[in-house]
């Protein structure tokens, strides 16, 4: 049973680099989380308008995709991951200072950009420094193991956040404390990013002989991509000389990311349903839970049987997902959450992993920061197209519509495994 387990998760493959970016990275999700969560409720507390809170996130998240891009593009620049790793990681921890002080306007504004741009810059020099400090046979998991605690620092942060809250009960909500408090893991993550990850030189390579060789050329390997190329700001060059799968990838996640609904709809078609309150408010959380507990063994599988195999069978629980949603129906809706939550985490760890078999060391920030412009642009425009039927219709004809693209994107997926089905990897 012990070796059975191992086989599974095997952790030891993984650099004290990549611990330490698990572990700044949960740190930030856990205050990130809470502020998101705790935000909305603070604004209205001090006079800023519902149109105006909303306003501000979507902003936000408009310059947080932007950011990917850009702190990809600067990672390759520099051929180092870790100063916009850092640089994101201190704009996420004074977003919450700053928060504590926003009884106006312009302070929440400034709040919740500072801790959208510290996100969107964390993001892809994350993802690269992960992949790039990984030996092939562990990239899968390690990609898995920081998105998992990643998705447990969202779990836990907001969850505090409804635990002080159900403690005070109808009396006053200390706001600006829980704030300060909350601030914290933020700012220690800091020191951790600081001390623990370690870039510009060889990390001490561990295991048995072949597992030492494997390493030691795939960090070679790395090391030669990103010192070639020139010190191009942007080389447009090698962004277009890319492969036709990379493009070909990045057309069916659009489409993916097309078919998946916002998960709003999701909450208010539960409760349609005659679903209680308490328990659809609380259906973020679950599947967030749901995708902690599947985000390693998918990474895992996929450094065993390759990443398209696995994302086919991420794109098939999106699309039985989506059907379920499709029917006003309490258990198919429960079914359905439970299904959203395979996807959810499944799908980011493995298209990141998946670019970063295909796609040259010297320029995967760049191409991981595509990945992600493109699941912004997509995102938008699905919330548009979404909005306008459920307008017209109802919640249940937007799933269905999506479980149709969705179905689309498995067909397109599957055609991929197949045409790749000789690669050991992606």
């Amino acid at each position: 049973m012990r070796g059975g387990a191992q086989k599974l998760l095997p952790l030891r493959g993984i650099t004290p680099g990549i611990l330490a970016v698990v572990v700044t990275t949960f740190l930030v999700a856990v205050s990130t989380g809470a502020l998101y969560s705790l935000s909305p409720f603070y604004l209205k507390a001090v006079g800023i308008s519902v149109a105006a809170i909303g306003g501000i996130q979507s902003t936000a998240e408009a310059i947080a995709q932007a950011c990917k891009l850009f702190s990809g593009i600067i990672g390759d620049y520099l051929n180092r991951n870790k100063p916009m790793l850092l640089l994101g990681t201190f704009l996420s921890a004074i977003a919450n200072p700053i928060f504590i002080f926003a009884d106006a306007l312009w302070l929440a504004v400034t709040s919740k950009i500072c801790d959208r741009i510290g996100n969107g810059l964390s993001s892809t020099p994350r993802d690269v420094y992960t992949a790039q400090h990984s030996s092939p046979e562990n990239k899968g998991t390690s990609i898995a193991l920081v998105m998992t605690f990643k998705t447990l620092g969202c779990v836990l942060g907001p969850w505090i956040v409804m635990a002080v809250f159900n403690y005070v009960g109808s009396g006053e909500i200390p706001y600006k404390s829980m704030i300060a408090f909350l601030s914290f893991p933020s700012f220690l993550a800091i020191f951790v990013c600081l001390f623990g990850m370690k870039e510009g030189r060889r990390a001490k390579i561990k295991g048995k002989p072949d597992e030492k060789a494997a390493q030691h050329k795939a960090q070679t390997a790395n090391e030669k991509g990103r010192s070639s190329g020139g010190k191009k700001f942007f080389d447009i060059k090698a962004v277009s000389s890319l492969s036709k799968s990379f493009w070909l990838f990045i057309f069916i996640m659009s489409i993916f990311t097309f078919a998946r609904a916002p998960e709003a709809y999701m909450l208010l078609g539960l409760h349609e349903t005659g679903l209680p309150l308490w328990f659809c408010s609380g259906v973020i959380g679950f599947f967030n839970l749901i995708s902690t507990l599947v985000s390693l063994p998918a990474g895992r599988l996929s450094d065993k049987f390759g990443r398209s195999t696995v994302l086919v069978f991420s794109f098939a629980a999106l699309t039985v997902s989506l059907l379920c949603l499709s029917f006003p129906s309490k258990m198919l809706g429960v079914i359905g959450v439970v299904f959203w939550g395979v996807q959810r985490s499944t799908s980011q760890i493995l298209s990141v992993a998946c670019i970063a078999d295909i796609v040259p060391a010297r320029i995967l920030g760049t191409a991981i920061g595509l990945l992600n412009l493109s699941a912004s642009a997509v995102g938008i425009a699905n919330a548009f197209a979404y909005g306008a039927i459920e307008k017209k219709y109802d919640f249940y004809t937007v799933y269905t519509i999506a479980a149709v693209c969705s179905f689309v994107a498995l067909t397109a997926m599957f055609a991929f495994y197949k045409a790749n089905k000789s690669s050991s990897t992606c």
